[in-house]
């Protein structure tokens, strides 16, 4: 993009080189304003800078006050280059016809350096950091007076805090107060859970353990003795309210950052893949975006929520600023975009992100022709952004377990219903097609043949659906989303569970109508009937254990991880007994170890509503009452152990569950293809015999 001359000579940009120059042009965008139309509001993501290339830009606080005119020349948004992961304080509105250029503030905090500029940036910083903490403390504590404000500005500074670092113990002897400036404060009781959080604009003081949930500024005031009144006020009001209670959510940093959390319900996701499978048919490199392992999380939208990997499209994406080149950028929706042509492979946005939805893949046509370019290059979650429809994975789920949702909307949604009514009117249907064809054969023999050739043509849909929908470029054709009129992925497989109903119906009802009964019919017959009752038993696993799987499991993990997984149990349950008291040893011969080994167990786990935490509290009330209040001060590392044991024997169960869930399949496929050889032959013989 070529970009004036009035853009270059703005305060942030002034002696920039003509390298640092051209990479900003790479990836500046252009966008043209009308009369009262948003740039940006208070609480956006501040990740860019603008400049104004026509017209004139209104800043206003959040009451619609005028804070500042931006004319020709002139820039806005610099708070950018100080918050990493900061929100906008203010809005910008166009006045007029606007023509505004934004850039990338990581990118240009990299160009300035680079250029040997970094005088000019810290200058350029030093008056920001100012500016942004004076806003802060104005939009914090509306009533403090101007000459209060610089004095805090001088006995404060400004820290930026990543994603998982301690800000309090919870014991120091000399009292601070932090300002939240943005981000997320948690505050917890060591090995007890989270208590309370504090975000923007939020106050506290010293006292509690506080760690940061997501990447935050703070603004301390190292003597809370130099605060005024008013801002006192307003931690001792945030205390209270976080004593009062709340949502206590683990890892609240994650759900509230995420603008597209890739959801699946645990009580209705059967671990086909279909999702993981459609997204990499997506993309022309075949590779998908999705890693269906996660936690296992309680939300008010699905209260048995899989957090899959797969890129959130986060309110402060860390990639974003971890991105040398600026490849990877915001757009106006909110998505998270990666432009391939400017990724150097480098990696350091895969780093970066906290929950690993980013990775390199091999670059397309191997290594790139540029200078300093790897032959692998970033890929992650487009949102099938440009495809005409919504995301691969949403629309390919046979169950409608999967949803992309907003992170804060997760927290306060109304649980996510399924429609059971189409499930339980095809069962009707199905059911009263089968029986109409059973009694037609049996009562009109003029019926056999059409009843047959009905079976042979059924069988041959369902053949050719489950051979079509496995290779990838028919698949991408099969799934169209319900606006194209194809229908989803539930719709098909409710289809399909009907046509093989019927199929078998129809085979039945043109053997009641046969005179004669001959070895490879029945043999055809009875193949039949074995891959109805696969499939039958399919559509009932897909329906009972879902629930039971997700309940024993702490978090969600993949078939092919199963063995490394149940090893690593093993061990951490060997490891919490190893130098324990000769108590516990004998707690764990007399009843952990019998617990986990025993097959009557295992059934229970695998037949009942059983789930992990009730597990564990039935362990700890089996040795309760063994000991009866005894050898208190001989129990160290017990709670531990009952709950590895426990953990074991309920992810051995859920093993089993999930084999069933995910075997099953190749049984019906064998059993479907035996009964197409044997169909074929029969009706060879039955040609020539007539």
């Amino acid at each position: 993009m070529t970009l004036a001359n009035v853009v270059w000579d703005a305060p942030a940009l002034r002696g920039l080189d003509d390298r640092a120059r051209g990479d900003l042009a790479l990836v500046a965008n252009r966008r043209t304003l009308e009369g009262g139309a948003e740039l940006f509001r208070a609480g956006d993501a501040a990740d860019h800078v603008f400049v104004v290339e026509e017209g004139t830009v209104l800043v206003k606080d959040g009451t619609g006050r005028l804070l500042r005119r931006v004319m020709q020349g002139e820039g806005l948004g610099e708070e950018a280059l100080v918050f990493t992961f900061g929100a906008r304080l203010a809005s910008a509105v166009a006045d007029g016809r606007a023509v505004v250029v934004g850039l990338p503030a990581a990118l240009l905090r990299r160009v300035w350096l680079r250029a040997g500029s970094g005088g000019h940036a810290a200058k350029i910083t030093r008056a920001l950091t100012r500016q942004a903490m004076r806003d802060t403390l104005t939009v914090t504590v509306p009533s403090l007076r101007s000459e209060e404000v610089e004095l805090l500005l001088d006995a404060s500074r400004l820290l930026e805090v990543s994603r998982g670092d301690v800000i309090l113990r919870g014991d120091e002897r000399r009292p601070s107060l932090y300002i939240v400036a943005g981000g997320l404060v948690q505050f917890e009781t060591e090995g007890d859970g989270p208590k309370g959080y504090a975000s923007a604009q939020d106050v506290f003081t010293t006292g509690a353990r506080a760690v940061a949930a997501r990447p935050t500024w703070l603004i301390r005031l190292e003597d809370a003795a130099l605060a005024p009144k008013a801002l006192v006020d307003v931690a001792e009001r945030g205390a209270r309210d976080r004593a009062d209670g709340g949502a206590r959510v683990e890892d609240l940093g994650r759900l509230v950052e995420g603008r597209s959390l890739l959801l699946l319900d645990g009580d209705a996701c059967v671990r086909c893949g279909h999702c993981a499978s459609a997204c990499a048919d997506a993309h022309v490199d075949g590779l998908s975006r999705i890693l269906r392992a996660g936690p296992i999380v309680s939300l008010a939208v699905m209260p048995q929520a899989i957090l899959a990997s797969s890129c959130e499209h986060c309110r402060t994406p860390a990639c974003l600023p971890a991105c040398p080149t600026g490849a990877i950028q915001r757009s106006e929706d909110g998505r998270v975009d990666l432009r391939p042509e400017l990724c150097t492979g480098c990696g350091s946005c895969a780093k970066a992100c906290p929950w690993d939805n980013l990775a390199l893949a091999p670059r397309p046509g191997g290594k790139g022709a540029e200078p300093g370019t790897s032959a692998d290059v970033a890929i992650k979650c487009d949102l099938c952004a440009g495809t005409g429809h919504g995301p691969a994975c949403v629309s390919a789920c046979p169950t409608g377990a999967l949803i992309r949702i907003d992170g804060p909307t997760s927290l306060t949604a109304a649980p996510m219903e399924r429609d059971e009514r189409p499930v339980l009117k095809a069962a009707a249907v199905t059911a009263l097609v089968a029986l109409a064809l059973v009694f037609l054969g049996g009562a009109v023999r003029a019926a056999r043949v059409p009843l047959g050739v009905a079976a042979a043509l059924g069988l041959a849909v369902l053949m050719a659906y489950g051979a079509l929908k496995r290779r990838a470029g028919v698949r991408r054709v099969l799934r169209l989303p319900a606006a194209t009129g194809q229908g989803t992925a539930r719709d098909r497989y409710l289809a399909h569970v009907a046509i093989g109903v019927a199929t078998f119906a129809a085979a039945l009802g043109h053997a009641q109508g046969s005179s004669r009964s001959t070895t490879l019919a029945r043999a055809t017959l009875f193949a039949l009937f074995a891959a109805t009752a696969s499939g039958a038993f399919g559509a009932l696993v897909y329906r009972a254990l879902p629930p039971r799987l997700s309940r024993l499991a702490g978090r969600e993990w993949l078939p092919e991880t199963g063995a490394a997984e149940a090893k690593r149990l093993g061990e951490r349950t060997f490891a919490e007994l190893s130098g324990r008291t000769e108590l516990v040893k004998t707690l764990f011969a007399r009843v952990l170890d019998p617990y986990r080994r025993s097959p009557f167990v295992l059934l229970r786990l695998l037949t009942t509503n059983a789930t992990l935490a009730r597990e564990v509290e039935t362990l700890e009330g089996r040795i309760e009452g063994l000991l009866e209040g005894r050898g208190k001060d001989k129990r160290e590392g017990l709670d531990r152990l009952v709950r590895a044991v426990a953990e074991e024997a309920c992810f051995r169960a859920a093993r089993v569950a999930l084999f069933a869930l995910t075997a099953w399949p190749a049984a019906h496929v064998v059993a479907a293809v035996v009964v197409a050889l044997l169909c074929i032959a029969h009706g060879v013989t039955e040609g020539l015999a007539r």
